[in-house]
């Protein structure tokens, strides 16, 4: 299974929507990075057990977003305010660059 990116924004976005086991598992994998062995060995349950908990959640945030549209969302602003960013550096706005870092800085949280 190829850990991605998109999934962590996912994640981020509607991660209290999984089952409380779900979000577990995806935490371990995704956020710690533990293997799906070190995973079970954890939990107490099979290997396969953790895979098939991973897939299903991961399906289960793709179905959401592909119903909100969030990810595309943020990943909207984020590029907005990365432009406003760099638009306030060249143009010298030192109040502007402050407050665009400050923004990125909470979207990146």
């Amino acid at each position: 299974m190829e850990k991605n990116y998109n999934i962590t924004i996912l994640l981020d976005i509607y991660n209290a929507l999984l089952t409380a086991r779900q979000q577990e598992v995806m935490e371990m994998y995704f956020s710690l990075d533990n293997s799906l062995a070190e995973i079970a060995n954890i939990l107490g349950i099979s290997r396969q057990s953790v895979r098939d908990s991973i897939v299903s959640a991961t399906e289960s945030l793709k179905n959401l977003d592909s119903k909100l549209h969030l990810m595309e969302k943020f990943k909207g602003i984020y590029q907005a305010v990365e432009a406003e960013l760099e638009f306030s550096k060249n143009a010298g706005n030192k109040e502007s660059v402050a407050r665009m870092t400050e923004i990125l800085t909470i979207l990146e949280d």
